[in-house]
C-alpha cells in the first residue's frame, strides 16, 4: 500500500513540474533562511556552554554608586576572590583575570621581531583547571604557577616560532620583561566570550605592577568563582553582600553580585568595560521570530498551492473513495507527498545554505559552520524540520482533499465550501502581511545601516593613519619620529 502511495507522489510530482517547481523552490528558500537563522540562534546560546563546569561558574559584578548615579562593571578588587574561597565553604576554587591588552596593545619581542597584541591577559594558575581550554603542550596544573611564565595558543606559536617548539622560548613583554613559555594551548572556540592570545602567570603582576590582596583598591581584575552547587548562588549572594558590608560600611555604595557564565554573552548589555565578546539576546528572540515567520510563509505558500490544485485531484480522491480507500488512508497518502516535497526542499535548502554561509558570516561578523554530520544537534533540526513541515504544511490539503464527496465528484461538483475559501484567504492575507512586513523592516535596517557607512562626519577617514604607541622605545623617541614623518609630503 504505501510502495503504491509512494509511486502516485512520485508520478504527481513529476507530472506536473511547473508546480512541483515552485513548491520545492518556495519552500527551499523558507528553509534555508531558517536555517542560517537557527545556525545564529545555536551559535549565540551556545557560548560558554563547552566548559566542564560552566553551570557552576559565576563572573563577580561589582556595582558601584557616584552622585547619585550607579554603574555595573566587570572588574573588582583583587583582594576579593581569594577572600571569597577563603572564608565561604560554598566556593570550590576562583581565578582572577588582568586583562592587559584592554587598555592598549602591548609589544611581544622575539629575538629582532616586535608584534603588537591586544589578547593579552594575565590568569591565576587555576585558569586552565576552571576553564575548558585545552593545553596542547604543557602541564595545566603548573603552565602558570610561577611569575614570568606564559601560555601562548597554537596559531600564536605557529606565528611566532613556525615549526619549531615553542616550550622554553623566552618572549619579552614592551622590552622590560622576559616570560618563559611554558605552554600551548588550542586555539579558543568562537563560542567563548574569552578570547585571547597570550595567558601571563598572574604572579607576574606583583614583580612589576600593582595586585595588592590587602586593601579593597583599584578594580582591574575579572574574578570567577566555581561553586560546588549550582544551587548555592543565593544563599552565597546574601553572605557576599554582608562581608563586604562588613569591610566597607553599609554607606560606602559598593556592592558585589554573581552574574551566571552562560548569561554572559547575552545578558551584560548594562555592564561597562566589559571584556567579553557581547551579544544581545532581543537578537536572539528577534531573529528566532523572524525564522518562524520566513518559515510559516512557506509553509502557508505550499498550502495555498495544493489547495488550489484540489479541483485537478477531486476526481482521483472519489474513485479511490468508491473503490473503498477510507479517509484516513488518503489523509496518510497526501502527507506522505508533503513529506517528499519537503525532503525535497530540505535537500536544496542544505545546498543553499552553503552557498550563502560565507555572504552571512561576513554580513554578521561570525564564524558559524554547518558541520551536518559532525554535530547531532543540527541533525535533529534538520529532521524535526521535516517533520514539523511536512505536518503543518500538509495536514491542511490532506484533510481537504481527502474530505471530498465520492458522488459529489465524480458528478462534478465543486467541493470548495465558503468556509475553507475564506480559510484560504485568510492564510493568503497572512502570508502578504508578513511578506511586508519583512521587506519594509529590511529597507529600514538597510537604510539605517547606509547612513551610518556614508554619513559624512567633517573629515576623511580613508586619509588617517591611527599609530598605536605601545612600544617604550617608540614613545621615547616620539618627537623625532614625529618630525620624519612630516618631512613627507604625503
Amino acid at each position: 500500500m504505501f510502495k503504491n502511495y509512494l509511486k502516485i507522489a512520485l508520478r504527481n510530482f513529476l507530472k506536473h513540474k511547473t508546480y512541483s517547481f515552485i513548491n520545492v523552490f518556495g519552500l527551499a528558500l523558507g528553509l534555508a533562511c531558517c536555517l542560517l537563522i537557527i545556525f545564529y540562534v545555536r551559535h549565540e546560546i551556545s557560548f560558554d556552554a563547552f566548559h566542564d563546569k560552566s553551570d557552576r561558574i559565576y563572573r563577580i559584578i561589582y556595582e558601584a554608586q557616584f552622585g547619585g548615579h550607579s554603574g555595573k562593571i566587570s572588574s573588582t578588587p583583587a583582594i576579593l576572590a581569594p577572600l571569597l574561597a577563603r572564608e565561604f565553604p560554598e566556593v570550590e576554587s576562583t581565578v582572577r583575570l588582568y586583562p592587559r591588552g584592554v587598555f592598549g596593545p602591548v609589544v611581544i619581542n622575539y629575538q629582532e621581531l616586535k608584534y603588537l597584541e591586544e589578547k593579552f591577559f594575565y590568569a591565576d594558575s587555576t585558569f586552565f583547571a576552571i576553564f575548558r581550554f585545552q593545553l596542547l603542550l604543557g602541564d595545566p596544573a603548573t603552565a602558570l604557577s610561577r611569575p614570568n611564565t606564559i601560555v601562548i595558543t597554537e596559531s600564536t606559536a605557529r606565528r611566532l616560532f613556525g615549526g619549531e617548539n615553542p616550550l622554553g622560548k623566552t618572549l619579552r613583554l614592551n622590552n622590560l620583561t622576559d616570560f618563559e613559555v611554558t605552554g600551548v594551548a588550542a586555539d579558543v572556540p568562537a563560542n567563548s566570550h574569552l578570547q585571547f592570545d597570550y595567558v601571563a602567570s598572574f604572579t607576574s603582576l606583583r614583580e612589576w605592577e600593582s595586585a595588592d590582596e590587602t586593601t579593597w583598591g583599584p578594580a582591574n581584575f575579572v574574578s570567577y568563582l566555581v561553586l560546588k552547587d549550582e544551587n548555592l548562588d543565593a544563599a552565597l549572594q546574601k553572605k557576599i553582600s554582608a562581608r563586604v558590608e562588613q569591610e566597607l560600611g553599609r554607606d560606602a555604595g559598593h556592592s558585589y553580585t554573581l552574574q551566571p557564565l552562560r548569561e554572559i554573552r547575552l545578558y551584560s548589555q548594562d555592564i561597562r568595560n566589559d571584556i567579553a565578546l557581547r551579544g544581545d539576546i532581543g537578537y536572539v528572540y528577534g531573529f528566532s521570530a523572524i525564522a518562524a515567520l520566513v518559515l510559516l510563509v512557506a509553509c502557508i505558500n505550499y498550502m495555498s498551492l495544493s489547495t488550489a490544485r484540489s479541483a485537478r485531484r477531486a476526481k482521483e480522491v472519489g474513485v479511490r473513495k468508491v473503490v473503498g480507500a477510507h479517509r484516513g488512508f488518503l489523509t496518510v497518502q497526501f502527507i506522505g507527498e508533503s513529506v517528499i516535497t519537503t525532503i525535497t526542499a530540505v535537500v536544496l535548502a542544505i545546498g543553499l545554505v552553503e552557498l550563502f554561509l560565507p555572504g552571512f558570516n561576513a554580513f554578521i561578523g561570525g564564524s558559524l559552520q554547518a558541520n551536518y554530520f559532525e554535530n547531532p544537534a543540527v541533525l535533529s533540526t534538520i529532521v524535526a524540520m521535516v517533520f514539523v513541515v511536512s505536518l503543518v504544511a500538509g495536514s491542511y490539503p490532506a484533510l481537504v482533499l481527502s474530505g471530498f464527496k465520492p458522488v459529489r465528484v465524480l458528478k462534478g461538483e465543486r467541493q470548495s465550501g465558503t468556509k475553507g475559501a475564506r480559510f484560504r484567504k485568510l492564510l493568503v492575507v497572512f502570508q502578504f502581511a508578513v511578506s511586508v512586513f519583512l521587506i519594509v523592516g529590511t529597507v529600514v535596517v538597510n537604510n539605517q545601516l547606509d547612513y551610518l557607512r556614508h554619513k559624512k562626519l567633517g573629515f576623511r577617514k580613508d586619509q588617517i593613519v591611527i599609530l598605536p604607541m605601545a612600544d617604550r622605545a617608540l614613545r621615547q623617541n616620539y618627537e623625532p619620529l614625529k618630525a620624519t614623518i612630516q618631512q613627507d609630503a604625503n
